[in-house]
């Protein structure tokens, strides 16, 4: 569970370790997965269907799966810490529970600062493209959705509003309910920084 911003920072972190020769083709799958809001594959699909990539250590891995593996892997360990961290448990989040809106502005929370890590490494994010479509979806809906990122990352996010377009492609999402979390949260310092934490404990653990 993180946004675009966090998993293209976990990506690049991990990109020597894994050997990546292709860089747009690694950094396309790292944000391959999400794509599923557009293309309408379930996130079973993209996140736990048997043939998904979840290790990206894992021996004869393309650089297209190294990446979508390592967004796999963060969502994960992003995922529990974020359970735990709002009580919520095994249950399952739904788009109008409080935990979505506990999750999403945490995870935006999370972004903010990742962005800010990234610094010109952000920019990156502008060379992904169509690479590879797991479950024979459409093109020009991945590439929609690559378009979107590359749109909202064209300079780093420094507020919730500089999200607007993401909300703008999925009008269903409860936005002023995720805005009012999102303030709260960021009154809360100690909160603020239990969710920057997050992902030095991901990546020290691998």
């Amino acid at each position: 569970m993180a946004s675009s911003g966090t998993h293209i920072r976990f990506a690049l972190d991990l990109q020597e370790r894994l050997g990546v020769t292709d860089e747009t083709a690694y950094l396309s799958g790292a944000l391959y997965p999400d794509s599923r809001y557009l293309t309408k594959v379930s996130r079973a699909q993209t996140h736990r269907d048997p043939d998904v990539p979840t290790d990206p250590f894992a021996p004869d891995l393309s650089d297209f799966q190294k990446g979508w593996a390592t967004h796999v892997l963060y969502d994960d360990r992003a995922g529990n810490m974020l359970r735990d961290l709002f009580d919520i448990g095994d249950k399952k989040i739904e788009f109008e529970s409080e935990a979505y809106f506990h999750v999403t502005a945490a995870k935006m929370i999370e972004d903010l600062r990742s962005v800010k890590v990234l610094g010109t490494d952000l920019e990156k994010l502008q060379k992904i493209t169509v690479v590879d479509r797991p479950y024979q979806e459409p093109e020009d809906k991945i590439e929609a959705w690559y378009k979107l990122q590359r749109k909202v990352y064209v300079s780093p996010p420094a507020s919730f509003d500089d999200y607007a377009l993401v909300w703008e492609v999925a009008p269903w999402l409860p936005r002023e309910q995720v805005q009012q979390e999102f303030d709260r949260q960021l009154q809360d310092q100690e909160l603020i920084d239990t969710i920057h934490a997050m992902y030095d404990k991901a990546l020290s653990s691998l």
